[in-house]
């Protein structure tokens, strides 16, 4: 199967709207939506492919898709005036739309799998653009507690929140609160990665620093993030 979908990218080829470090509003809603897209599909691979870009902008260079490696590039007309038009709501569903029947042609030409990329579509209009992951339950060593990981995630903001359940109590925790960093977002596997330390403690462990809340003290403990988990212009193509 060789390498995952790595990422999905959308880049803006235009000068109307605002795309500086000192505004990345619409250059972190392009990422948001993209990685939304993306990981709701749920790790379906089109072959051959490791990355999809998208170039957007009021004129298109190249017509057609084209291949670079593994990485499947594909130019779309963006209506700029439109855009600016919209509310909130509406520019991210004009951008989802955007790169979802990119996508499906794509998958006309190259033979992909449409489905899963209607399927992602579809939850995306269903959860009305609030991206929400939930993992499956784990249960302690002990048998006696469960934990389980809520990911949630906007446009500038990474949330891992736990839920445990213990001699029936429900515990509710924030774990971790960060930057989206989106596709390069180590929330993702922090997400996956969160256990059962020992009995009382449920967490993530990664090498020497950890980040867990423990039943006994009531507390979360938490020395896993490094200071560019919080640098808000940091940007991420």
């Amino acid at each position: 199967m060789g390498r995952p979908l790595s990422d999905i990218t959308i880049y803006y080829h235009g000068h109307l709207i605002k795309n500086t470090p000192e505004d990345l509003e619409f250059h972190r809603t392009l990422n948001y939506i993209s990685d939304f897209y993306h990981n709701s599909l749920d790790g379906y691979k089109p072959p051959k492919t490791s990355r999809i870009t998208l170039h957007v902008g009021p004129t298109i260079s190249l017509a057609g898709p084209r291949y670079l490696g593994a990485i499947c590039i594909y130019n779309k007309i963006f209506n700029e005036e439109e855009y600016l038009s919209l509310s909130k709501h509406g520019k991210y569903k004009y951008i989802l739309d955007l790169l979802h029947f990119a996508i499906l042609e794509l998958s006309e030409t190259y033979g992909w799998d449409k489905s899963v990329f209607i399927k992602s579509y579809n939850h995306i209009i269903a959860s009305q653009f609030k991206f929400e992951r939930v993992y499956p339950q784990k249960t302690s060593r002990d048998k006696k507690s469960t934990g389980q990981v809520l990911l949630t995630k906007n446009v500038n903001q990474s949330i891992l929140s736990i839920q445990i359940q213990s001699g029936g109590k429900t515990i509710n925790k924030i774990l971790i609160e960060k930057q989206n960093w989106f596709w390069d977002d180590m929330i993702y596997e922090y997400s996956k990665t969160c256990k059962w330390l020992d009995n009382t403690k449920f967490g993530i462990k990664d090498y020497h620093r950890q980040c867990y809340y423990s039943m006994q003290d009531d507390t979360v403990f938490n020395n896993l993030l490094t200071e560019e988990d919080f640098v808000l212009n940091k940007i991420v193509h």
